[in-house]
């Protein structure tokens, strides 16, 4: 988000507030479905985008540490106050795995040749695995990184992309 890096489980909800200085934050559901989110619009030249920030209320921990961000290309209009536009500063949004909004499937599948997983208009990256820890866990922790893709008229239309380890 221009000069704001999200790093999951790192940074948190209040951080990202108190970065662009508006939003506020949402919460639904109790135990293993608990869910914390910020909600921006980005007013984009090529179309708006809908940008929700997430922390698991289970995995983001008492902080609110970011497990999932989510974006979707929506109809021209103004931002909800549920949703306020996003300040100029904090474009251009990416990802670091280079794909984006817009992206055709072609360049989706050369960016993951052999993980992507497609059935229709919906496609699936995924990773688990064991990583290194600090010493809980008996050193090793469980890593689940996902991607969630949706393409409409073989571009991309919507990502939702999240990260949690536990042990």
């Amino acid at each position: 988000m221009g000069p704001l890096r999200i790093a999951y489980e790192e940074t948190t909800l209040p951080e990202v507030m108190s970065a662009i200085k508006s939003g506020s934050i949402k919460h639904l559901g109790d135990a293993g479905a608990s869910v914390y989110w910020l909600c921006y619009t980005a007013l984009n030249d090529g179309g708006n985008v809908r940008i929700w920030i997430e922390a698991s209320g289970e995995m983001g921990g008492p902080e609110h540490a970011v497990t999932e961000v989510a974006v979707q290309r929506i109809a021209r209009g103004r931002p909800p106050p549920e949703c306020p536009a996003l300040p100029k500063l904090y474009e251009p949004l990416s990802f670091n795995n280079g794909v984006w909004l817009g992206a055709p499937v072609g360049s989706v599948e050369k960016i993951f040749p052999s993980t992507l997983l497609r059935r229709g208009d919906q496609a699936f990256v995924g990773y688990q695995g064991k990583v290194m820890g600090d010493g809980h866990c008996d050193g090793r922790y469980d890593l689940l990184n996902s991607l969630y893709l949706t393409f409409k008229a073989g571009l991309v239309v919507a990502i939702t992309a999240g990260q949690v380890t536990s042990c």
